[in-house]
């Protein structure tokens, strides 16, 4: 799946200032951050951009998990 790079802001969700924001918080998702629960990951159906923090995501075990296969947000699983 996704991280956020700095490379790969063209199409996600921005704020005034350019910069990706995450879905649930409306907070800058920073990449190359050192505390690893603030990098975001994209939603595959919706393609918004979630903390890992956000998304509940809260052991590095889980966030692999995560990039290793499909990841859908929680407002899109309650939709689905």
């Amino acid at each position: 799946d996704c991280i956020a790079t700095t490379s790969e802001k063209v199409d996600m969700e921005v704020d005034d200032n350019d910069s990706v924001v995450c879905r649930f918080c409306s907070e800058e998702c920073e990449d190359e951050v050192d505390d690893w629960y603030m990098n975001c990951i994209c939603c595959d159906l919706c393609d918004k951009w979630v903390h890992f923090k956000c998304a509940g995501i809260k052991t590095v075990r889980q966030m692999k998990v995560a990039q290793s296969d499909i990841w859908v947000c929680s407002i899109c699983t309650c939709k689905s």
